[in-house]
């Protein structure tokens, strides 16, 4: 056995990669996005394989989850034993809360540090998980972050991603997770419905869901297509992707496919308790730096801090409402098409002056991640486009990246 046990967690399944790969099925709203939901029967299925196939080394986490953020910060004009103070100060500025909820990590790029950063609540749920388990946690990694530069395709119940040629396109949405979650349905009934493998599954069950993944597995194949321009693709994800399309290659993801940087679990150690430490020591210094930067924040970085505080409370708000799970499938049905009409519009404007790259289907609101050459192109989409409105924008490298909210409730399925 190797030195580490790999654990990838999607929001169906957990993966383990060793020298054998093994997996344990979970069932929908246990893990949403990467974010446990459910700490107790996550352990409770954990444990059964983990005593199985006697694990008992050092494990690595690695989750594929959109609420791991990314920030670039220019440090040409700090010195290097400054940095990580000097991030610190930058971070506290952009996030909506204070900077004690958040854990973050980072890696030196010439002249910019890119700093990877999740809320604390959400990576002590998978340090907890570790250690009830009895596990020796060596780190907490984003699945992003540690793919080698290669071609991937992650293809999952709630998500489909590529990343191809260093750009990745992503489209997330959980709706169809809460309607299986009203059934009982496990990842692996799922997958056999997926694959039209009834046995074992009520009829009645198999004639409300199998059309609702028929539809997705076209919608899914007409997306591929669009957006996947080579042979080959490395795969991961929690449904299975062979049947998708023959047009491509797929191999599933190995050991040999991951190079592990940005670590949450070093990363505390390292930045959390130094830089309390630094703070404390150099609070004139950082006060300097506040009165010499104050004059170069630009008015896309206000906006982009004051778009992220309006993202949390939404959140919060969102978090306090009951989720409706007798949603009626008429309903379900409306959003599905009006959001698949969404994206065949959005990406038929697409085009040299403006590229989406991720789209999140979340209760009756679509949120869309993108990159503009100018201020002027992200406006005029702005003023054509109904029900829309800018979260937030910043440059970097010379384009406007941006993200907009589109409302599905008022908007007409045939746009």
């Amino acid at each position: 056995m190797n030195k580490n046990t790999i654990f990838l967690f999607e929001d169906l399944k957990i993966f383990i990669l060793n020298n054998f790969r093994d997996e344990i099925v979970l069932y929908p709203q246990l893990i949403e996005n990467g974010e446990i939901l459910d700490t107790n029967y996550v352990y409770y299925l954990m444990k059964k394989k983990i005593e199985t196939l006697n694990i008992k080394n050092k494990v690595l986490f690695l989750v594929n989850s959109s609420k791991f953020l990314k920030f670039d910060i220019d440090v040409s004009n700090i010195k290097k034993d400054e940095y990580e103070s000097y991030i610190y100060y930058e971070l506290q500025k952009l996030v909506p809360t204070d900077m004690s909820e958040y854990d973050f990590t980072y890696e030196y790029d010439e002249n910019l540090v890119n700093v990877r950063l999740v809320a604390k609540s959400f990576l002590d749920k998978y340090k907890d998980l570790a250690k009830n388990l009895n596990l020796k946690l060596e780190g907490v990694f984003y699945i992003d972050d540690v793919l080698i530069q290669n071609n991937y395709i992650n293809y999952s119940l709630n998500r489909i991603k590529v990343i191809q040629n260093g750009l990745k396109k992503e489209m997330f949405s959980n709706e169809l997770a809460k309607k299986f979650e009203m059934y009982d349905l496990s990842g692996e009934d799922i997958s056999n419905l997926y694959l039209k493998k009834f046995v074992g599954i009520d009829s009645d069950i198999v004639e409300k869901l199998d059309e609702l993944l028929q539809n997705l597995k076209y919608e899914r194949i007409n997306w591929l297509d669009r957006f996947a321009s080579e042979k080959q693709y490395v795969y991961f994800g929690d449904l299975p992707i062979e049947s998708l399309s023959k047009k491509y290659i797929f191999k599933n993801l190995e050991i040999d496919d991951i190079n592990l940087k940005n670590n949450f679990i070093k990363s505390k150690n390292k930045n959390s308790v130094n830089i309390f430490l630094i703070i404390g020591a150099l609070i004139l210094l950082n006060l300097c730096i506040f009165i010499l930067l104050n004059n170069r924040e630009n008015k896309l970085k206000t906006e982009f801090s004051n778009s992220l505080k309006e993202i949390a409370l939404e959140k919060d708000k969102n978090n306090t409402l009951k989720d409706d799970r007798e949603r009626d499938e008429k309903g379900i049905e409306g959003y599905n098409k009006k959001f698949e009409s969404l994206v065949e519009n959005f990406e038929n404007i697409s085009n040299t002056e403006i590229f989406f790259e991720e789209y999140k289907f979340l209760e009756n609101r679509v949120t869309i991640k993108g990159a503009a050459n100018s201020t002027a192109v992200l406006e005029d989409l702005l003023k054509k486009q109904k029900n829309i409105k800018l979260i937030s924008s910043s440059v970097r490298n010379g384009y406007l990246y941006f993200e907009i909210e589109v409302g599905l409730r008022d908007l007409d399925e045939d746009r």
